[in-house]
């Protein structure tokens, strides 16, 4: 269900992709191994009430991380591509995962890709429009849709 959300959100600020595959994403696929990964962007946040929102998401993200039973490895990255979008850093450091599927079916993968297409967007030289864009999306993912996703897992697993 929570896929759906987030492909609506997406749909909002970048318009329907008509073919299975994103060509945004496509396009970072192609371009990764150009990239310089040891300085991503990070979001800025100015409102008292989005900062306090994010120091609870980066604490949930971090205890997550470092239970005993850790999330498989796709939540993994995105919970760990959260952290580093917060500007914190995941218990395990910093590992850069390279881009994998691009379908639309992928729900995950959308997640992932926004976010490291946000970190490394100057490198992208995207336009001004396209980054504030992936930066309203990826306050959306940061600070609520990735938090909830978690939690929602590790009730999954508790629930076996």
């Amino acid at each position: 269900m929570l896929e759906v959300l987030v492909g609506a959100v997406w749909e909002n600020l970048f318009g329907k992709v008509k073919s299975p595959e994103n060509p945004w994403f496509k396009h970072f696929k192609d371009v990764w191994t150009d990239l310089t990964t040891d300085n991503p962007t990070t979001l800025s946040i100015r409102q008292k009430w989005l900062n306090k929102k994010k120091k609870e998401c980066k604490e949930i993200l971090q205890e997550i991380l470092r239970s005993e039973k850790p999330p498989r490895a796709d939540y993994r990255e995105m919970a760990e591509l959260t952290l580093i979008v917060l500007g914190d850093t995941p218990p395990r450091g910093i590992h850069w995962s390279r881009p994998g599927a691009i379908h639309q079916a992928r729900w995950m993968a959308r997640n992932m890709y926004s976010m490291k297409m946000f970190m490394f967007a100057e490198q992208l030289e995207y336009d001004e429009e396209t980054v504030v864009k992936l930066e309203r999306l990826n306050l959306f993912l940061g600070l609520f849709y990735t938090p909830c996703g978690c939690h929602l897992h590790l009730l999954q697993m508790l629930l076996q």
